[in-house]
């Protein structure tokens, strides 16, 4: 990157002029930088579009995805709150990336850091945007805006509700511990089955340094420095060419809009003797200031935004137009879902253990989905062999299924003397909707200590 300083000493200008030059620039790159990802977004979707990696997440994928390109996903915190004052970062059980961009309470609770979300593709493009925190209704729209739902997605375990919108996602623990004793953590820890987010990292790795040559940048002008250098990654990617073969003008943004005419506006003009009309003079939006306000990062403070160090939520909620729109039978346990998820008084271990349903039947229907696009039959042993998945699991799954008439069922034609149970299976609906898949005993009453017979 080049300050503005930098600028001021090589162009031998004074530093307002080199600040302002800067700072155009880094708005023609955010006018520009939409290009880049249509272009990421098409060139995805065209690669990708019937893609399905295996759904056992036990098995390597280093061949399949040899010769395609890797995507990976992961956040990164710039100028870290503990570094501009002591004792003053805002901590949530004294751990997350969240708690470095805030000061805490006593200090005014305002944002000092800058949290970054990497989209990074190998060999490719990158996108850097600024984010308030890493909330699923935060990170969700973004990733979901730059990737199609068919892309192959490598993150670490800080998403996990991206099982539910990318068939195709992969997470490795970076905390997993080594079986060894002599060694705490596990060797396989930053790459395992071919699974990694080593590219996102190491675009960041270059981000911190390059913007170690700031000093300081404002939470409000981030994003206009994070267009600017992925504007300059990409133009090595795609070229500059590719801006302006759709005869679009890339300074658009620069023109002024054209006087409208008006009667008295000509040359020539007929006005009664004596009488000059006035024209009420409007005030000029200086053009300047409204894109830099309207590509600025809203800067939120931690007051406004409530539990936002607190977030618990694993998964997608069920929208409230799609729980009027459905049946009777779908809305209740549309509504099931979304109590389970939202009502504080969930275990710890109830909420694992569903979601772990969860995504054993996401992989499930999409596998079998997958299967049926192609004209083939897929039975529940050949289910249970993919995943390798225990068929009780499976049976579960498929059962809720049948019930709320999202599948449908037929029996593999074997001899008579076979008494093997196994059912060809088939979807009905389009999409898999939110349900519940595990179910709990009710807590039992406190006993009262008299048994029935004293009573």
């Amino acid at each position: 990157v080049v300050t503005a300083t930098e600028l001021s000493k090589r162009l031998r200008i004074g530093y307002n002029a080199a600040s302002l030059l800067k700072r155009r620039f880094q708005l023609f790159a955010s006018d520009q930088n939409p290009k880049y990802k249509k272009l990421t977004y098409d060139a995805l979707n065209d690669q990708f579009k019937d893609f399905l990696l295996p759904p056992n997440e036990n098995r390597d994928i280093s061949k399949i995805m040899a010769k395609r390109p890797y995507v990976c996903v992961d956040t990164a915190v710039l100028y870290s709150a503990g570094e501009r004052a002591s004792q003053g970062r805002k901590r949530y059980s004294h751990r997350g990336q969240t708690s470095s961009i805030y000061l805490s309470e006593k200090l005014g609770g305002r944002q000092v850091g800058t949290l970054v979300q990497t989209i990074a593709i190998k060999n490719g493009p990158v996108f850097f945007s600024s984010v308030p925190n890493q909330k699923a209704e935060t990170l969700g729209p973004l990733i979901k805006e730059h990737l199609p739902t068919s892309t192959p997605l490598f993150t670490d375990q800080g998403y996990p509700w991206l099982w539910g919108i990318y068939r195709n996602h992969r997470s490795v623990n970076h905390s997993a511990r080594s079986k060894d004793n002599r060694f705490r953590f596990a060797r396989n820890r930053w790459s395992k089955n071919g699974v990694h987010n080593q590219i996102a990292e190491g675009n960041q790795r270059v981000l911190k340094t390059a913007f170690a040559a700031y000093g300081y940048i404002k939470p409000k002008y981030s994003q206009m420095y994070l267009n600017e250098f992925s504007f300059i990654k990409n133009a090595n990617v795609f070229g500059l060419d590719v801006l302006v073969e759709d005869g679009d003008s890339c300074l658009s943004g620069d023109r002024s809009p054209s006087d409208e005419k008006t009667p008295g506006n000509g040359a020539v003009a007929i006005r009664r003797k004596g009488f000059v009309p006035k024209v009420p003079k409007k005030k000029k939006e200086n053009w300047l200031q409204v894109s830099i306000h309207k590509n600025s990062y809203k800067v939120t403070p931690l007051e406004a935004v409530p539990k936002i160090l607190s977030h618990t939520g694993y998964g997608t909620l069920n929208p409230l137009e799609k729980i009027e729109k459905a049946n009777k039978t779908l809305r209740k346990e549309f509504e099931k879902y979304n109590y389970f998820w939202t009502n504080d008084s969930t275990k710890r271990f109830r909420r694992d253990r569903e979601i772990e349903y969860q995504k054993y039947a996401q992989k499930i229907w999409n596998f079998v989905k997958h299967e049926n696009g192609k004209g083939r039959k897929c039975s529940v042993n050949q289910i249970c062999e993919e995943l390798n998945l225990h068929k009780q699991t499976a049976t579960r799954i498929l059962n809720r299924w049948l019930k709320l008439k999202l599948i449908a069922k037929r029996r593999v034609g074997y001899n008579y003397y076979d008494r093997r149970i196994n059912f060809y299976i088939k979807v009905l609906k389009d999409q898999l909707p939110f349900i519940l898949y595990t179910k709990f005993r009710p807590s039992k009453k406190a006993s009262s200590g008299v048994s029935k017979n004293e009573k």
